[in-house]
């Protein structure tokens, strides 16, 4: 199309241009493919900014990260936007919007004297339980080629990826601010991302690099974090050493930790998002007793050095 998409997040609205214009022509109503210099070719989100709509038919709020579909990918040819959602009358949240423009060779069809459309965007995730988002600022989204959608939360420094029936496939949290690294599970406000995309390992910027996973970025991580969790299964061990037992296991009040290993060691328990739920330093006993009584059920993670086994904690 040669064209350009442009947002302003403080008019709630997207706009697209034409890119085949000369200077001259862009500051005029005539040239370029589209036959209309610099004029605004697209606009959508806001109508009352032209006074075409009143507050009901606004769509967009605070978004960012208007952009074209590649047209290789599922949804090719039509825009995805995050929509931070500030100012929503039904409350903060965000979504992604994909809009279907209504494209006319290199221009858009517009009813005259009315506003343009679509009325709704063509697809829209809103979020739901594990997948609900919101960010006031920042942010961005990216088709996958397979047809899941990646999401960077920018506020919330999350970066998630979800399939087209909104499933949840990937998460993951920034672990790094501006002063470096943060230990696994540390609680940090200043860990914002503007955008995040995804690269194939065949992108040409890629050949002739090692390509090998390096070490994790966060510091002190937790290796076994990484595995997937199957809370149906009964307490597994996520290491291969057997430093230590717990018992019972599953436990719902008190539980015993039989530590095999000579010296003083740390014990920690830990939720599966790897947040410290309570630790005991230097403890100098063979068999610790620990109490589970106050936790919700569910499974955690008991860590002891580099060893660590699943806690499955139920109430009677």
């Amino acid at each position: 199309l040669d064209q350009i998409i442009f947002s302003s997040r403080s008019l709630n609205e997207i706009y697209i241009i034409d890119h085949s214009t000369s200077i001259e022509e862009a500051a005029g109503h005539t040239g370029g493919i589209a036959g209309k210099g610099g004029d605004i070719l697209f606009r959508w989100g806001n109508p009352r900014i032209y006074h075409r709509g009143g507050i009901e038919d606004q769509r967009l709020y605070g978004q960012h990260d208007a952009h074209w579909i590649p047209g290789d990918r599922p949804g090719g040819g039509n825009l995805m936007i995050f929509n931070n959602g500030s100012g929503r009358p039904e409350g903060n949240f965000s979504t992604i919007e994909v809009v279907q423009p209504p494209l006319n060779g290199f221009n858009y069809n517009i009813p005259e004297g009315e506003k343009y459309g679509p009325e709704d965007a063509l697809w829209t995730f809103e979020g739901a339980g594990n997948t609900e988002f919101y960010s006031s600022r920042i942010s961005g989204a990216q088709r996958q080629p397979n047809g899941n959608t990646l999401i960077c939360s920018g506020n919330q420094y999350r970066i998630f990826e979800v399939d087209p029936a909104g499933n949840l496939v990937w998460d993951y949290i920034n672990p790094v601010n501006q002063n470096g690294a943060l230990s696994q599970g540390s609680s940090s406000s200043s860990r914002d991302m503007f955008r995040a995309y995804r690269y194939s390992p065949d992108y040409p910027a890629f050949e002739g690099k090692d390509l090998i996973p390096g070490d994790p970025l966060e510091s002190n991580p937790q290796p076994y974090l990484c595995n997937i969790y199957d809370i149906t299964t009964s307490v597994n061990t996520l290491t291969q050493k057997d430093d230590f037992q717990i018992f019972p296991n599953p436990g719902s009040d008190i539980v015993y930790v039989s530590n095999d290993s000579p010296g003083n060691y740390n014990l920690t328990l830990m939720d599966l998002t790897g947040q410290t739920i309570i630790s005991y330093l230097n403890i100098n006993q063979q068999n610790f007793e620990l109490d589970v009584s106050p936790y919700p059920p569910g499974v955690y993670i008991l860590r002891i050095g580099n060893a660590a086994k699943r806690l499955m904690i139920t109430k009677p």
